[in-house]
């Protein structure tokens, strides 16, 4: 690793986004460890902030994903199952799986960690898309 290359992340370095349509979902983000911005050795992170009635569309993802409940409460789909989501908790979704977060009464906010040198390079397979 080089030393030029950054290995401290400001709370407010990485961009956030956000992603608004049916299709995909209702949400913001922030890729605060990803490839492009810096080293990673295979670990790509993003916080997801889900509004009240915010959701992502069900996908999956060619690696694994671990989705940790940092405020709020929601909802996650594992393939058929729902399961209620409450601060602290942690899911592991295995790769192949699809699965969806909620925030029905939201707000939720989520951390979300990948096996990945960078987010670009998990990409997300939605229901009925190539």
């Amino acid at each position: 690793m080089s030393d030029d290359l950054p290995t401290l992340i400001r709370h407010d370095d990485p961009e956030r986004q956000s992603r608004r349509d049916d299709r995909h979902g209702h949400f913001e983000f922030q890729d605060v460890v990803d490839g492009a911005a810096g080293p990673t050795s295979g670990l790509a992170h993003t916080i997801v902030k889900f509004d009240e009635g915010g959701h992502e569309a069900p996908h999956s993802h060619g690696v694994a994903r671990t989705v940790h409940v940092l405020e709020g409460s929601g909802e996650v789909v594992i393939g058929d199952k729902t399961h209620a989501l409450e601060k602290g908790d942690t899911v592991f979704v295995p790769a192949g799986v699809t699965h969806a977060l909620r925030a029905p009464a939201g707000p939720l906010r989520v951390f979300c960690s990948f096996p990945a040198d960078s987010l670009d390079a998990i990409g997300h397979n939605f229901d009925g898309e190539e």
